[in-house]
This record gives C-alpha cells, structure tokens and sequence, in this order.
C-alpha cells in the first residue's frame, strides 16, 4: 500500500510519534545456499495470496495458497545481524512476534544490490528507514486513523491496514493484520525501492510491460498510476520470493497473482525479466 502524495503533504505537518525516530528442487536449494551465507537453513514457505477485492476479503477472508513452495532463510540473530549491518539505525525493530520474524526473512531475499538502493534512499530523509512493528500503521501515523486508503472499498481505514510506504519521510511501516500481499515486508518496501531508482513504475519500459499484463485484479489494474505502483511492489515480492524456482513456476506466480488469463506463462515471464534485468543492471561489473 503505498501512502497519497495528499497524505503524505498531510503528514509532513503533522507531528509523528518520536519515539520510533530516534525433484529440481535440490539444485534451487543449493543455489540459495550459497547466495544467503553460511548460516542459512532451507525452509518450506507456502505463499498465501487474497484478492483485495471487498470489505470481507480484505479484512476477513484466509489467503488463497499458491501452489509449490518457496525457500527462505531460517530466523534467527544472523537475519537480524545481516539487515542490521546494511541499514544500522535506519532498521528500526520493536516488533517481537512470528509476523516481525517473517518480515526479516522475507526482507533478506531481496539482492544486496536493491539494499544498497534502498539505504541511500531512506538515508537521504531523518525519518527514512523500515519501521517493523507489532501493530498496525495508525499506531505510528495517527492522523491517518479512520482515513480510506487508495483502492480499498468504502468502510475501510488505514487503521486495518498492517503496512504503508510515506514517500514524504521515505518511510517504511510494516506491521501486523490481514493482507492481500505474497510478502507485506517485500510489497511496502517494494514501493521505497520504486521511488529509490527513479519511480521506475512510471517508466516507458515499465509503462508499456503493465499494458501487455492483461491483469484482472481490480486492485492492480486501477487508473491511473495507482495500478502500476501496486502492480510494480507486489511483482517485486512475486520475484523475491520465488526467483531461485524454476523458469516455469516463477512465471505462473506472476500470472496466478495478477489474474492473467492468456498467454499466462509468456506474460509471467516477462515480469520475471525485467526484474531480473533490473538486478543485472543494479549490480556491480568488473571492468
């Protein structure tokens, strides 16, 4: 959920809290073992997916599995010690509970390429950083409390709401509470990550692989910009999560989490290129 730029101007004037400023599977496993480090453990993570799609899905409704699973890291002080040691005080963790250890694990996936885009991101505002919390974003950002947020149905507020990007303070709140993300820590940051390298969403390239996407899913296919950013963070978690499985799967998961219909496997390839690409491009060649 990436906050309005109205909200954001509301925020800026507003004053915050303080006290959060300050088979084929074996070789995928090996693959991952050597890019996570020593310490790592391969886990089995089933992603869940829900259609933000009404009140009583949002809020209610168990997220549909996707087929297959994921490898992550095992929890424990080397994720905290890792994530710490890229971004020091700009990861700022007061959550204690499952949902903060997933959002730990789920953040170690992106490439260090990315962490480094984001740290010079967030370093570049005082109150830039990934805030992960136990509660929900109002419980931080109270002038936001009984305000609908973009693209979600009359009813809702951002006090149901676990996570948001502030691209006013480059702020990312990550929490707890129903969501509708394959990863909410990914998805949130994935909107910093957006915004960090150029607002890539609103890119020719990036313009013109949304409209070849065919997405049914309301949420992803709203007018205007929304749907592109929405589109852009949510396919970077889809690519996060599942881009040490095979060519095939990876492309399905794209195509299963944006409701596309035809020309599934082409079309989730396509998301899963440019991402990949974008990774290339980011990372450092030898001369």
């Amino acid at each position: 959920m990436r906050i309005s730029r109205a909200i954001a101007d509301l925020l800026r004037e507003r004053i915050v809290p303080t006290f959060l400023r300050a088979g084929k599977a074996a070789e995928h496993y090996a693959g991952v073992m050597r890019e996570i480090g020593e310490g790592a453990k391969t886990a089995a993570r089933t992603a869940g997916n829900a259609d933000l799609m009404g009140a009583g899905q949002v809020l209610a409704s168990k997220a549909a599995p996707v087929s297959g699973f994921n490898p992550v890291h095992g929890f424990g002080n080397s994720t905290r010690t890792r994530l710490s040691a890229i971004y020091g005080d700009r990861l700022r963790i007061s959550g204690v509970g499952p949902a903060a250890e997933q959002h730990l694990r789920d953040l170690e996936l992106l490439p260090d390429s990315f962490h480094n885009k984001l740290l010079g991101y967030f370093a570049s505002h005082p109150e830039g950083g990934i805030d992960i919390i136990d509660g929900t974003v109002t419980d931080i950002l109270t002038d936001l409390r009984g305000v609908t947020p973009r693209g979600w149905p009359p009813g809702s507020t951002w006090d149901d709401v676990p996570g948001l990007h502030d691209p006013s303070t480059h702020r990312v709140i990550i929490g707890v509470g129903p969501h509708g993300n394959v990863s909410l820590a990914v998805h949130e940051t994935g909107h910093a990550f957006d915004d960090a390298i150029g607002n890539a969403s609103e890119s020719v390239e990036f313009r013109q692989l949304y409209d070849k996407m065919d997405i049914t899913k309301p949420y992803y296919a709203q007018p205007g910009n929304a749907g592109r950013q929405e589109t852009f963070a949510e396919s970077l978690a889809v690519w996060a999560l599942n881009r040490h499985m095979p060519p095939d799967y990876r492309a399905n998961s794209f195509a299963d989490k944006f409701g596309i219909r035809t020309n599934k496997q082409a079309r989730g390839a396509l998301l899963d290129s440019y991402f990949s690409n974008l990774q290339h491009r980011l990372e450092p060649h030898p001369l």
